[in-house]
C-alpha cells in the first residue's frame, strides 16, 4: 500500500502495538483518610457551617434567577403589566376626558349655543 493512497497510514503516523490481552497495571490513587466532604473549619463550627449553607442557597437562587428560561417569562410578564398599566391609563383618561366635558357642558348656559 502507497501513501497517497486513501486508508494507508501516513508517513511518520506510526502505531506499534506493544501488548495484546494483558491487563494495563495503573498506579494506584491515594485514599482519603476523611469521610466527609466538609473542610474541617466547616465541620467544627455551627457558625461556618450556617454561613456556607446560606451562601449555597444564595448561589443557587442566583443561578435561577439569570437562567434563560426564567428571563423570558420575567420578559412576558413584564410585558403583560405594561399592556395592563396602558390600558388603566387609558381608561382613566377617558373618564377624565368625559368627565371634563360634562362639567364643561353644564357651566355653559344652553341660549349661548356652546360659546363663551
Amino acid at each position: 500500500m502507497s501513501a497517497d493512497q486513501p486508508g494507508s497510514p501516513k508517513t511518520g503516523d506510526e502505531y506499534v502495538i506493544t501488548s495484546l490481552g494483558t491487563p494495563v497495571e495503573r498506579p494506584a490513587r491515594a485514599v482519603a483518610t476523611r469521610t466527609s466532604r466538609l473542610p474541617a473549619l466547616i465541620e467544627e463550627s455551627p457558625l461556618a457551617r450556617e454561613l456556607v449553607i446560606h451562601a449555597a442557597a444564595f448561589v443557587h437562587g442566583v443561578r435561577r434567577a439569570v437562567a434563560p428560561d426564567t428571563i423570558l417569562k420575567v420578559r412576558a410578564e413584564m410585558k403583560r403589566e405594561l399592556k395592563r398599566a396602558r390600558k388603566a391609563r387609558k381608561a382613566e383618561m377617558k373618564a377624565a376626558l368625559r368627565e371634563y366635558r360634562a362639567r364643561h357642558r353644564a357651566d355653559v348656559p344652553p341660549d349661548t349655543g356652546g360659546a363663551r
